[in-house]
C-alpha cells in the first residue's frame, strides 16, 4: 500500500533479505537466524501482502525469548547488502516467473490492475519486473528506514504462555528500540476515485482451460459491510452446497468456482473466479454468475444458508 512505481516489490524483497542477516545474526558470526531456528526445532517464515507483511516463528515456548531476539534485531539492525540482493533478485524473478504461468495468480494481478488505476493496490505484492530488476539496496534501505520501526509494527504471542513472562519478554527485546520520531510515516500515495462505466480485459497464454473472474468495488476492512460481504462469498462460492457451484461445477459449465471479499485498509474488492471447462462459452459463464449476483440483490439467501456459511 506504501510502494511507488519505481519501488513496487520492495517490501517483498525485504522479506528475503531479512533473512540474511543483520547486526547480531549474520553467516560470519556463525549466528544466522536458520542456523538458531533449527537449533531449537522451530518453524519460521515471512509473507507479504497488500497491507502488511509479517515475521513469524513457531517454537517450544521456552525459546520465545529468542524469536523475541532475532525480531528485535532485524528490525533495526538488518544488514541489506548489495550481494545478497543480488541472490535474491533471481530467486523473486523466478517466483515472478512461476506467477505468470498461474493463470489465477496471473488474472488476479491484472484484475487489481484494472480496478485500481490510482491507488497502489494495483501494484502486484511481488512488484512490477523493471522494479524489481532496478532495485538496488540504498533504495530498499531507505524504504526500510522509513517503515520498520516498533510504532509501525504489532506483535502478536500466541499460546500455552504466562501472559506476564511473554509481555516481559517482548518489552526486553523491543523497549529498547526508540520510535520514529519524525513526524510519523507516510500515508499511502494513492486514494481511488469512482469507477464510471465498466471496464474489461482479456490475457492470452498457451493452455488448454479459460479462467473467468468478475470484480467489484467494496468498502474498506474496518466497514460493517465486511462481515455480511464474507457471509455472502460462502453463499455463492464455499464448498458444494454454495450457489456457483451447484449453477456452474453441478451442470459441467466449470470445474471449479471461488468468491473472495477482499478485507483491506482501503476500499477493497469483491471477486468470483472460476475455471471454465473445456468447450463451454465464457459468456455462458460470466452470464451465469451475474444472474447468482442478481438474485442475491433481488432476494437475501435463505436462514439456512446464512447459518451454513456463518
Amino acid at each position: 500500500r506504501h510502494e511507488a512505481p519505481g519501488n513496487t516489490g520492495a517490501t517483498h524483497l525485504l522479506e528475503h533479505l531479512m533473512f540474511k542477516g543483520s547486526a547480531r545474526y549474520n553467516r560470519e558470526r556463525g549466528t544466522e537466524v536458520a542456523r538458531e531456528l533449527h537449533r531449537v526445532g522451530a518453524i519460521y517464515n515471512a509473507t507479504t501482502w497488500l497491507d502488511r507483511t509479517n515475521y513469524y516463528e513457531v517454537l517450544p515456548v521456552g525459546h520465545l525469548p529468542l524469536a523475541v531476539a532475532i525480531e528485535a534485531d532485524r528490525m533495526r539492525g538488518a544488514l541489506l547488502r548489495e550481494g545478497d540482493l543480488a541472490s535474491e533478485r533471481t530467486v523473486v524473478l523466478n517466483e515472478l516467473d512461476q506467477g505468470e504461468n498461474e493463470p489465477f495468480e496471473l488474472l488476479m494481478k491484472m484484475s487489481f490492475a484494472q480496478a485500481y488505476l490510482e491507488h497502489p493496490y494495483r501494484h502486484p505484492t511481488i512488484g512490477w519486473r523493471s522494479d524489481v530488476e532496478g532495485m538496488r539496496a540504498a533504495d530498499l534501505r531507505r524504504f526500510y528506514d522509513t517503515y520498520y520501526h516498533p510504532d509501525n509494527a504489532t506483535a502478536i504471542v500466541v499460546g500455552d504462555i504466562d501472559e506476564a513472562a511473554a509481555l516481559a519478554a517482548v518489552a526486553r527485546g523491543f523497549g529498547g528500540i526508540p520510535p520514529k520520531g519524525d513526524g510519523g510515516f507516510p500515508a499511502s500515495s494513492g486514494r481511488e476515485g469512482e469507477q464510471r462505466g465498466e471496464r474489461r480485459f482479456e490475457l492470452h497464454r498457451a493452455g488448454e482451460l479459460a479462467c473467468l473472474a468478475l470484480t467489484w468495488h467494496i468498502p474498506p476492512g474496518l466497514h460493517d459491510d465486511l462481515p455480511p460481504l464474507a457471509v455472502l462469498t460462502q453463499v455463492l462460492g464455499d464448498g458444494v452446497t454454495s450457489r456457483l457451484h451447484q449453477r456452474l461445477v453441478e451442470t459441467n459449465l466449470c470445474l471449479g468456482v471461488q468468491a473472495y471479499a477482499m478485507e483491506l485498509h482501503d476500499p477493497g474488492v469483491f471477486q468470483v473466479f472460476a475455471t471454465v471447462a473445456p468447450g463451454v462459452e465464457r459468456s455462458a459463464v460470466e452470464e451465469a454468475i451475474r444472474a447468482e449476483v442478481a438474485a442475491l440483490r433481488a432476494a437475501p439467501p435463505t436462514a439456512e444458508e446464512v447459518a451454513r456459511a456463518r
